[in-house]
């Protein structure tokens, strides 16, 4: 046990120093939807199932956070396919001047605007913000399209998630999907979220619903019976589950296992009884978030145990108190957990016709992530 509870120790220590460079860009990508005249002339279900798939593997392969809902996203990758007649008005810029893409590029108030276009057969790639030497980026891709027959064009936009502006666009046209438009897409994806710096996050890490924490445990310990007895050489694991129905209290439960170890008798007729016991904690917790990256959780609860050997026979419960402190460290938190703990009524050993009260106090070092944002309106 004491070598698990160093090992244990040492892998929440790496685990919290690798999150720290961990890019905490998180973005939300909705199902990608078509407007009804190219829906009539005749576009393929599959393409959007394609646009939406690719979208989401470049979210993910480019390092980002793909996340579930808008609520929880900094960015949302928007993807719309319409007919090229539908964005005449928006692709004139591809045959405009330097100079017109230059006032362009001021009116749109520093918004990204990137266009590509087909011509003699090569795609190109026009970014109408930043230093003008960009206006006309060529990528070697070859889009194979019919002269015959009216192109699409796929709309990407994103979105910031906080004040709803669309601050960057892009427009992919093409006639049949082919390796040519996934690479195209993997280009602007990664031309559109790069430049963004990553989020800076004040309280969002401590505004979760819910938690899980992982823990390594200190439990000296003392036992009172017909001799009194300290073990300063008990060790611990823990899990918990932490729900926060409201902002300043929460309720956990889990698992804890630790070692007890009594000791009876003296010099030659000394004999240790060891046994692992499982534990089922059940906590009240009171939540302080003081304007600093802590969290403060004064607690208090009863737990049930059990020996997992069966050469004690412990007390049914014990309860208990303590002050949990968690400290940012990347997207969660270490914790900092020292408690009290007294059983309620005798505990047994199982050899021997003999009674005893245990007391500890327990020091918890552990790692605690939150998942699902509790506001839909996030802190930076």
């Amino acid at each position: 046990m004491r070598k698990n509870f160093f090992i244990i120790l040492f892998l929440i220590i790496a685990v919290s120093a690798f999150s720290q460079n961990l890019r905490d860009i998180q973005v939300f990508v909705p199902p990608v939807t078509a407007s009804a005249e190219a829906e009539a002339n005749g576009l393929r279900a599959g393409d959007i199932v394609f646009f939406y798939r690719q979208l989401s593997f470049e979210v993910v392969s480019q390092l980002y956070t793909l996340v579930r809902s808008q609520a929880a996203s900094d960015y949302i990758l928007k993807g719309t396919i319409l007919l090229e007649s539908e964005t005449k008005a928006r692709c004139i810029i591809c045959n405009a001047t330097k100079d017109e893409i230059q006032n362009h590029r001021q009116g749109k108030d520093g918004n990204h605007e990137f266009i590509s276009q087909e011509i003699n057969g090569n795609l190109h790639f026009f970014n109408t913000t930043g230093d003008i030497s960009y206006y006309h980026t060529e990528i070697d891709i070859y889009s194979k399209v019919s002269e015959d027959s009216e192109k699409y064009a796929f709309v990407l936009e994103l979105i910031n998630t906080k004040t709803g502006k669309v601050i960057g666009s892009q427009h992919i046209f093409y006639n049949a999907l082919d390796t040519s438009i996934a690479e195209l897409l993997s280009i602007i994806v990664y031309n559109m979220l790069s430049g963004f710096p990553d989020i800076i996050r004040t309280n969002e890490w401590r505004n979760k619903w819910l938690y899980l924490e992982a823990a390594v445990l200190w439990l000296p310990s003392i036992y009172q019976g017909q001799e009194k007895s300290i073990n300063w050489l008990n060790f611990g694991l823990k899990v918990l589950v932490d729900f926060h129905p409201v902002n300043f209290f929460s309720i956990a439960t889990g698992f804890q296992f630790k070692q007890d170890w009594v000791v009876t008798g003296s010099g030659e007729n000394k004999v240790d009884h060891r046994d692992l016991i499982m534990e089922i904690p059940f906590l009240i917790k009171f939540v302080f978030k003081p304007p600093a990256n802590v969290l403060l959780e004064p607690y208090g609860g009863i737990s049930i145990n059990q020996s997992l050997i069966g050469r004690t026979k412990p007390a049914l419960s014990s309860w208990f108190l303590g002050f949990q402190v968690g400290v940012k460290a990347g997207p969660g938190m270490i914790t900092i957990d020292p408690r009290f703990a007294m059983d309620i009524g005798k505990s047994h050993l199982t050899e021997l016709d003999t009674q005893y009260t245990r007391a500890s106090i327990q020091i918890g070092i552990g790692y605690k992530y939150g998942f699902i944002l509790r506001k839909n309106k996030k802190e930076y």
